[in-house]
């Protein structure tokens, strides 16, 4: 992907394209990959460079990702954030001679597109690393693992990027390793979804506000409420992908890949070693899926599409045309002049963040399960082909670090306060990936004073929710193409926004499912699945047992003793 005279490396590609997945039915994804993904200047980095002024001439292609291309002089004059990304990239550029960034309108959000790209040569030079497997992790290991991301180790080693890390991020950091190497560089971290809701609103029609265990059925309950004592507005806007989230909080599978999901089975005998018995678990697909179509059929409180998008549920909260929304931490750190920031709403009425918007963990199943809402972060991985000209790779990288995490992200946020005074346009990190991000280099200004206490004690209860067993760290990382979420799409499709048979639905995915786990094999061997496996559900069944004991004993344990186990071999 690095264009320019010098260095245009023309080669042939890594791999075959893997088959695309979907992003929208994916829990991961909903709990991951918005998180501390912000927009323009919210990005930032760590540490010196590592490059020095060695000449190096390079162009580097980027979809806004780390950062853009140089703003113009207009952008610079109307956005004070551009202005003071543009200075930073100026600092940079001459520590840097030689590299030039150059914007590209190839999209990096599409799997497809990416892993495409990659294969011919003509990817932008960063990309979230999770999109190369639709935030599945497992997948995206698997792709690690391909060659579609450029091998990092050794400048993660050389520059001690592991020691400026905190210490809360470090570990979701290590997590993206695959076979001890790295494959990315601090990307984005956070919380995990939850939603947003108008507490200001709440306080006025008396009405309790959520907490960390209230259920679907109360946010059901909620948005009615609050849809009754403002009828101008909507009681919710939701992306479509949040029934998936009902879904998996409940302990339901909803996606390709499970993630322990009741319903997906084990099968080592099988050339790939899954299938699908969701019939068990009829009532509990059927009573959040009635939950669902009450708000959106019955109550008519809920906007929301098959088409829906991120963008779409914030825009409507921050504009005061829906009294609750679903995202996460990034939704309030994006620039004050992006429309779909959920603090304008509060920023419009000339009121502190936190006593106009609330924000919860999504809600938790009725027997106490939970993991929509789960802290993780994500890496910027950079294109493989750089790895032939280990120079340029270096620029590549000092460049993500520089913005993302370290002393260019420093030098931007200084900037902006010093023009604003608004420490919502400095803490946008939350929590803080390295230890620059922890003040900034600003001396008594602190978080809570951009986004209020409540916010950042809501954000901290979210940060000691268990984070469930990683399928992914348990079984070696897949080298054969994996399933697609196209049937998931049209199942919780179905659900979600008609009034089709439920359990026609459910046959349907789980008959289409199964049919195309047949016709595909897996790298991992019987026995190291097997292997893999006990651990896996074993450890499942201890972490639910200990965390959520009455759904364990009700509902995970039995099926762990029936039918897991047996598969497994006992």
């Amino acid at each position: 992907m690095v264009e320019g005279t010098h260095t245009v490396l023309e080669t042939e590609p890594l791999v075959e394209s893997a088959k695309p997945l979907t992003r929208r039915q994916l829990l991961r994804a909903a709990a991951i990959s918005g998180v501390a993904l912000v927009g323009g200047t919210a990005l930032a980095a760590c540490g010196s460079g590592s490059t020095g002024t060695t000449t190096v001439n390079v162009t580097f292609l980027t979809n806004g990702y780390p950062q853009d291309a140089m703003p113009t002089a207009a952008q610079q004059k109307a956005d004070v954030s551009l202005k003071a990304y543009a200075d930073a990239l100026n600092q940079w550029q001459k520590q840097n001679p030689g590299v030039k960034i150059k914007h590209t309108d190839t999209t990096i959000w599409d799997q497809k597109t990416v892993v495409s790209a990659i294969s011919a040569g003509t990817a932008p030079t960063w990309y979230e690393g999770s999109i190369l497997g639709s935030f599945i992790d497992n997948v995206v290991f698997s792709q690690f693992a391909r060659g579609l991301a450029a091998d990092l180790t050794s400048l993660v080693k050389s520059t001690n990027l592991e020691s400026q890390l905190t210490p809360q991020y470090l570990p979701g950091y290590e997590y993206w390793k695959v076979n001890g190497k790295y494959y990315g560089v601090p990307g984005g971290y956070g919380e995990g979804g939850g939603i947003f809701y108008r507490r200001d609103l709440v306080q006025q029609a008396g009405l309790p506000e959520p907490t960390p265990s209230w259920t679907w059925e109360d946010l059901r309950t909620l948005a009615k409420n609050l849809q009754a004592a403002n009828p101008k507005m909507k009681g919710a806007a939701l992306d479509p992908w949040v029934f998936g989230v009902s879904l998996f909080a409940d302990g339901l599978n909803s996606n390709p890949t499970g993630y322990g999901g009741l319903g997906l089975e084990p099968a080592p005998n099988n050339a790939w070693p899954w299938r699908y018995n969701l019939t068990p678990w009829l009532s509990q697909y059927e009573k959040l899926t009635n939950n669902w179509r009450g708000m959106y059929f019955q109550d008519k409180t809920l906007n929301s599409s098959i088409t829906g998008s991120s963008v779409n549920v914030a825009q409507l909260f921050a504009t005061g045309q829906a009294a609750i929304c679903n995202g996460n931490s990034s939704a309030f750190q994006r620039s004050l002049s992006d429309p779909t920031n959920v603090a304008n709403i509060a920023i419009k009425q000339g009121k502190s963040f936190s006593d106009v918007v609330g924000f919860v963990a999504y809600p938790v199943g009725d027997l106490g399960s939970f993991g929509a809402t789960q802290k993780g972060g994500v890496v910027c991985s950079i294109e493989p082909h750089l790895q032939r000209n280990q120079p340029a790779l270096a620029k590549a990288f000092d460049f993500a670090v520089q913005f993302l995490i370290g002393d260019a992200m420093v030098k931007i946020r200084q900037e902006i306060y010093n023009t604003t005074h608004d420490a919502k346009q400095v803490f946008l990190e939350i929590p803080p990936m390295s230890k620059l991000q922890i003040n900034y280099g600003l001396k008594g200004v602190t978080a809570a004073d951009a986004w209020g206490q409540p916010t950042i004690d809501a954000l901290n209860q979210m940060q000691n929710i268990p984070l469930l067993p990683q399928l992914a760290l348990y079984f070696p990382a897949e080298q054969n193409a994996g399933p697609t979420g196209d049937a998931w799409n049209d199942a919780n499709s179905g659900l979600a926004f008609t009034q089709d048979s439920i359990p026609a639905v459910l046959t349907k995915l789980q008959s289409t499912q199964n049919a195309q786990f047949a016709s595909l094999s897996s790298s991992i061997d019987k026995s190291t699945f097997i292997a893999s496996a006990k651990k896996y559900f074993g450890d499942l069944d201890a972490f639910w047992t200990k965390y959520a004991p009455q759904y364990a004993s009700e509902q995970f344990h039995p099926w762990y003793e029936q039918t897991v186990l047996p598969a497994l071999g006992g």
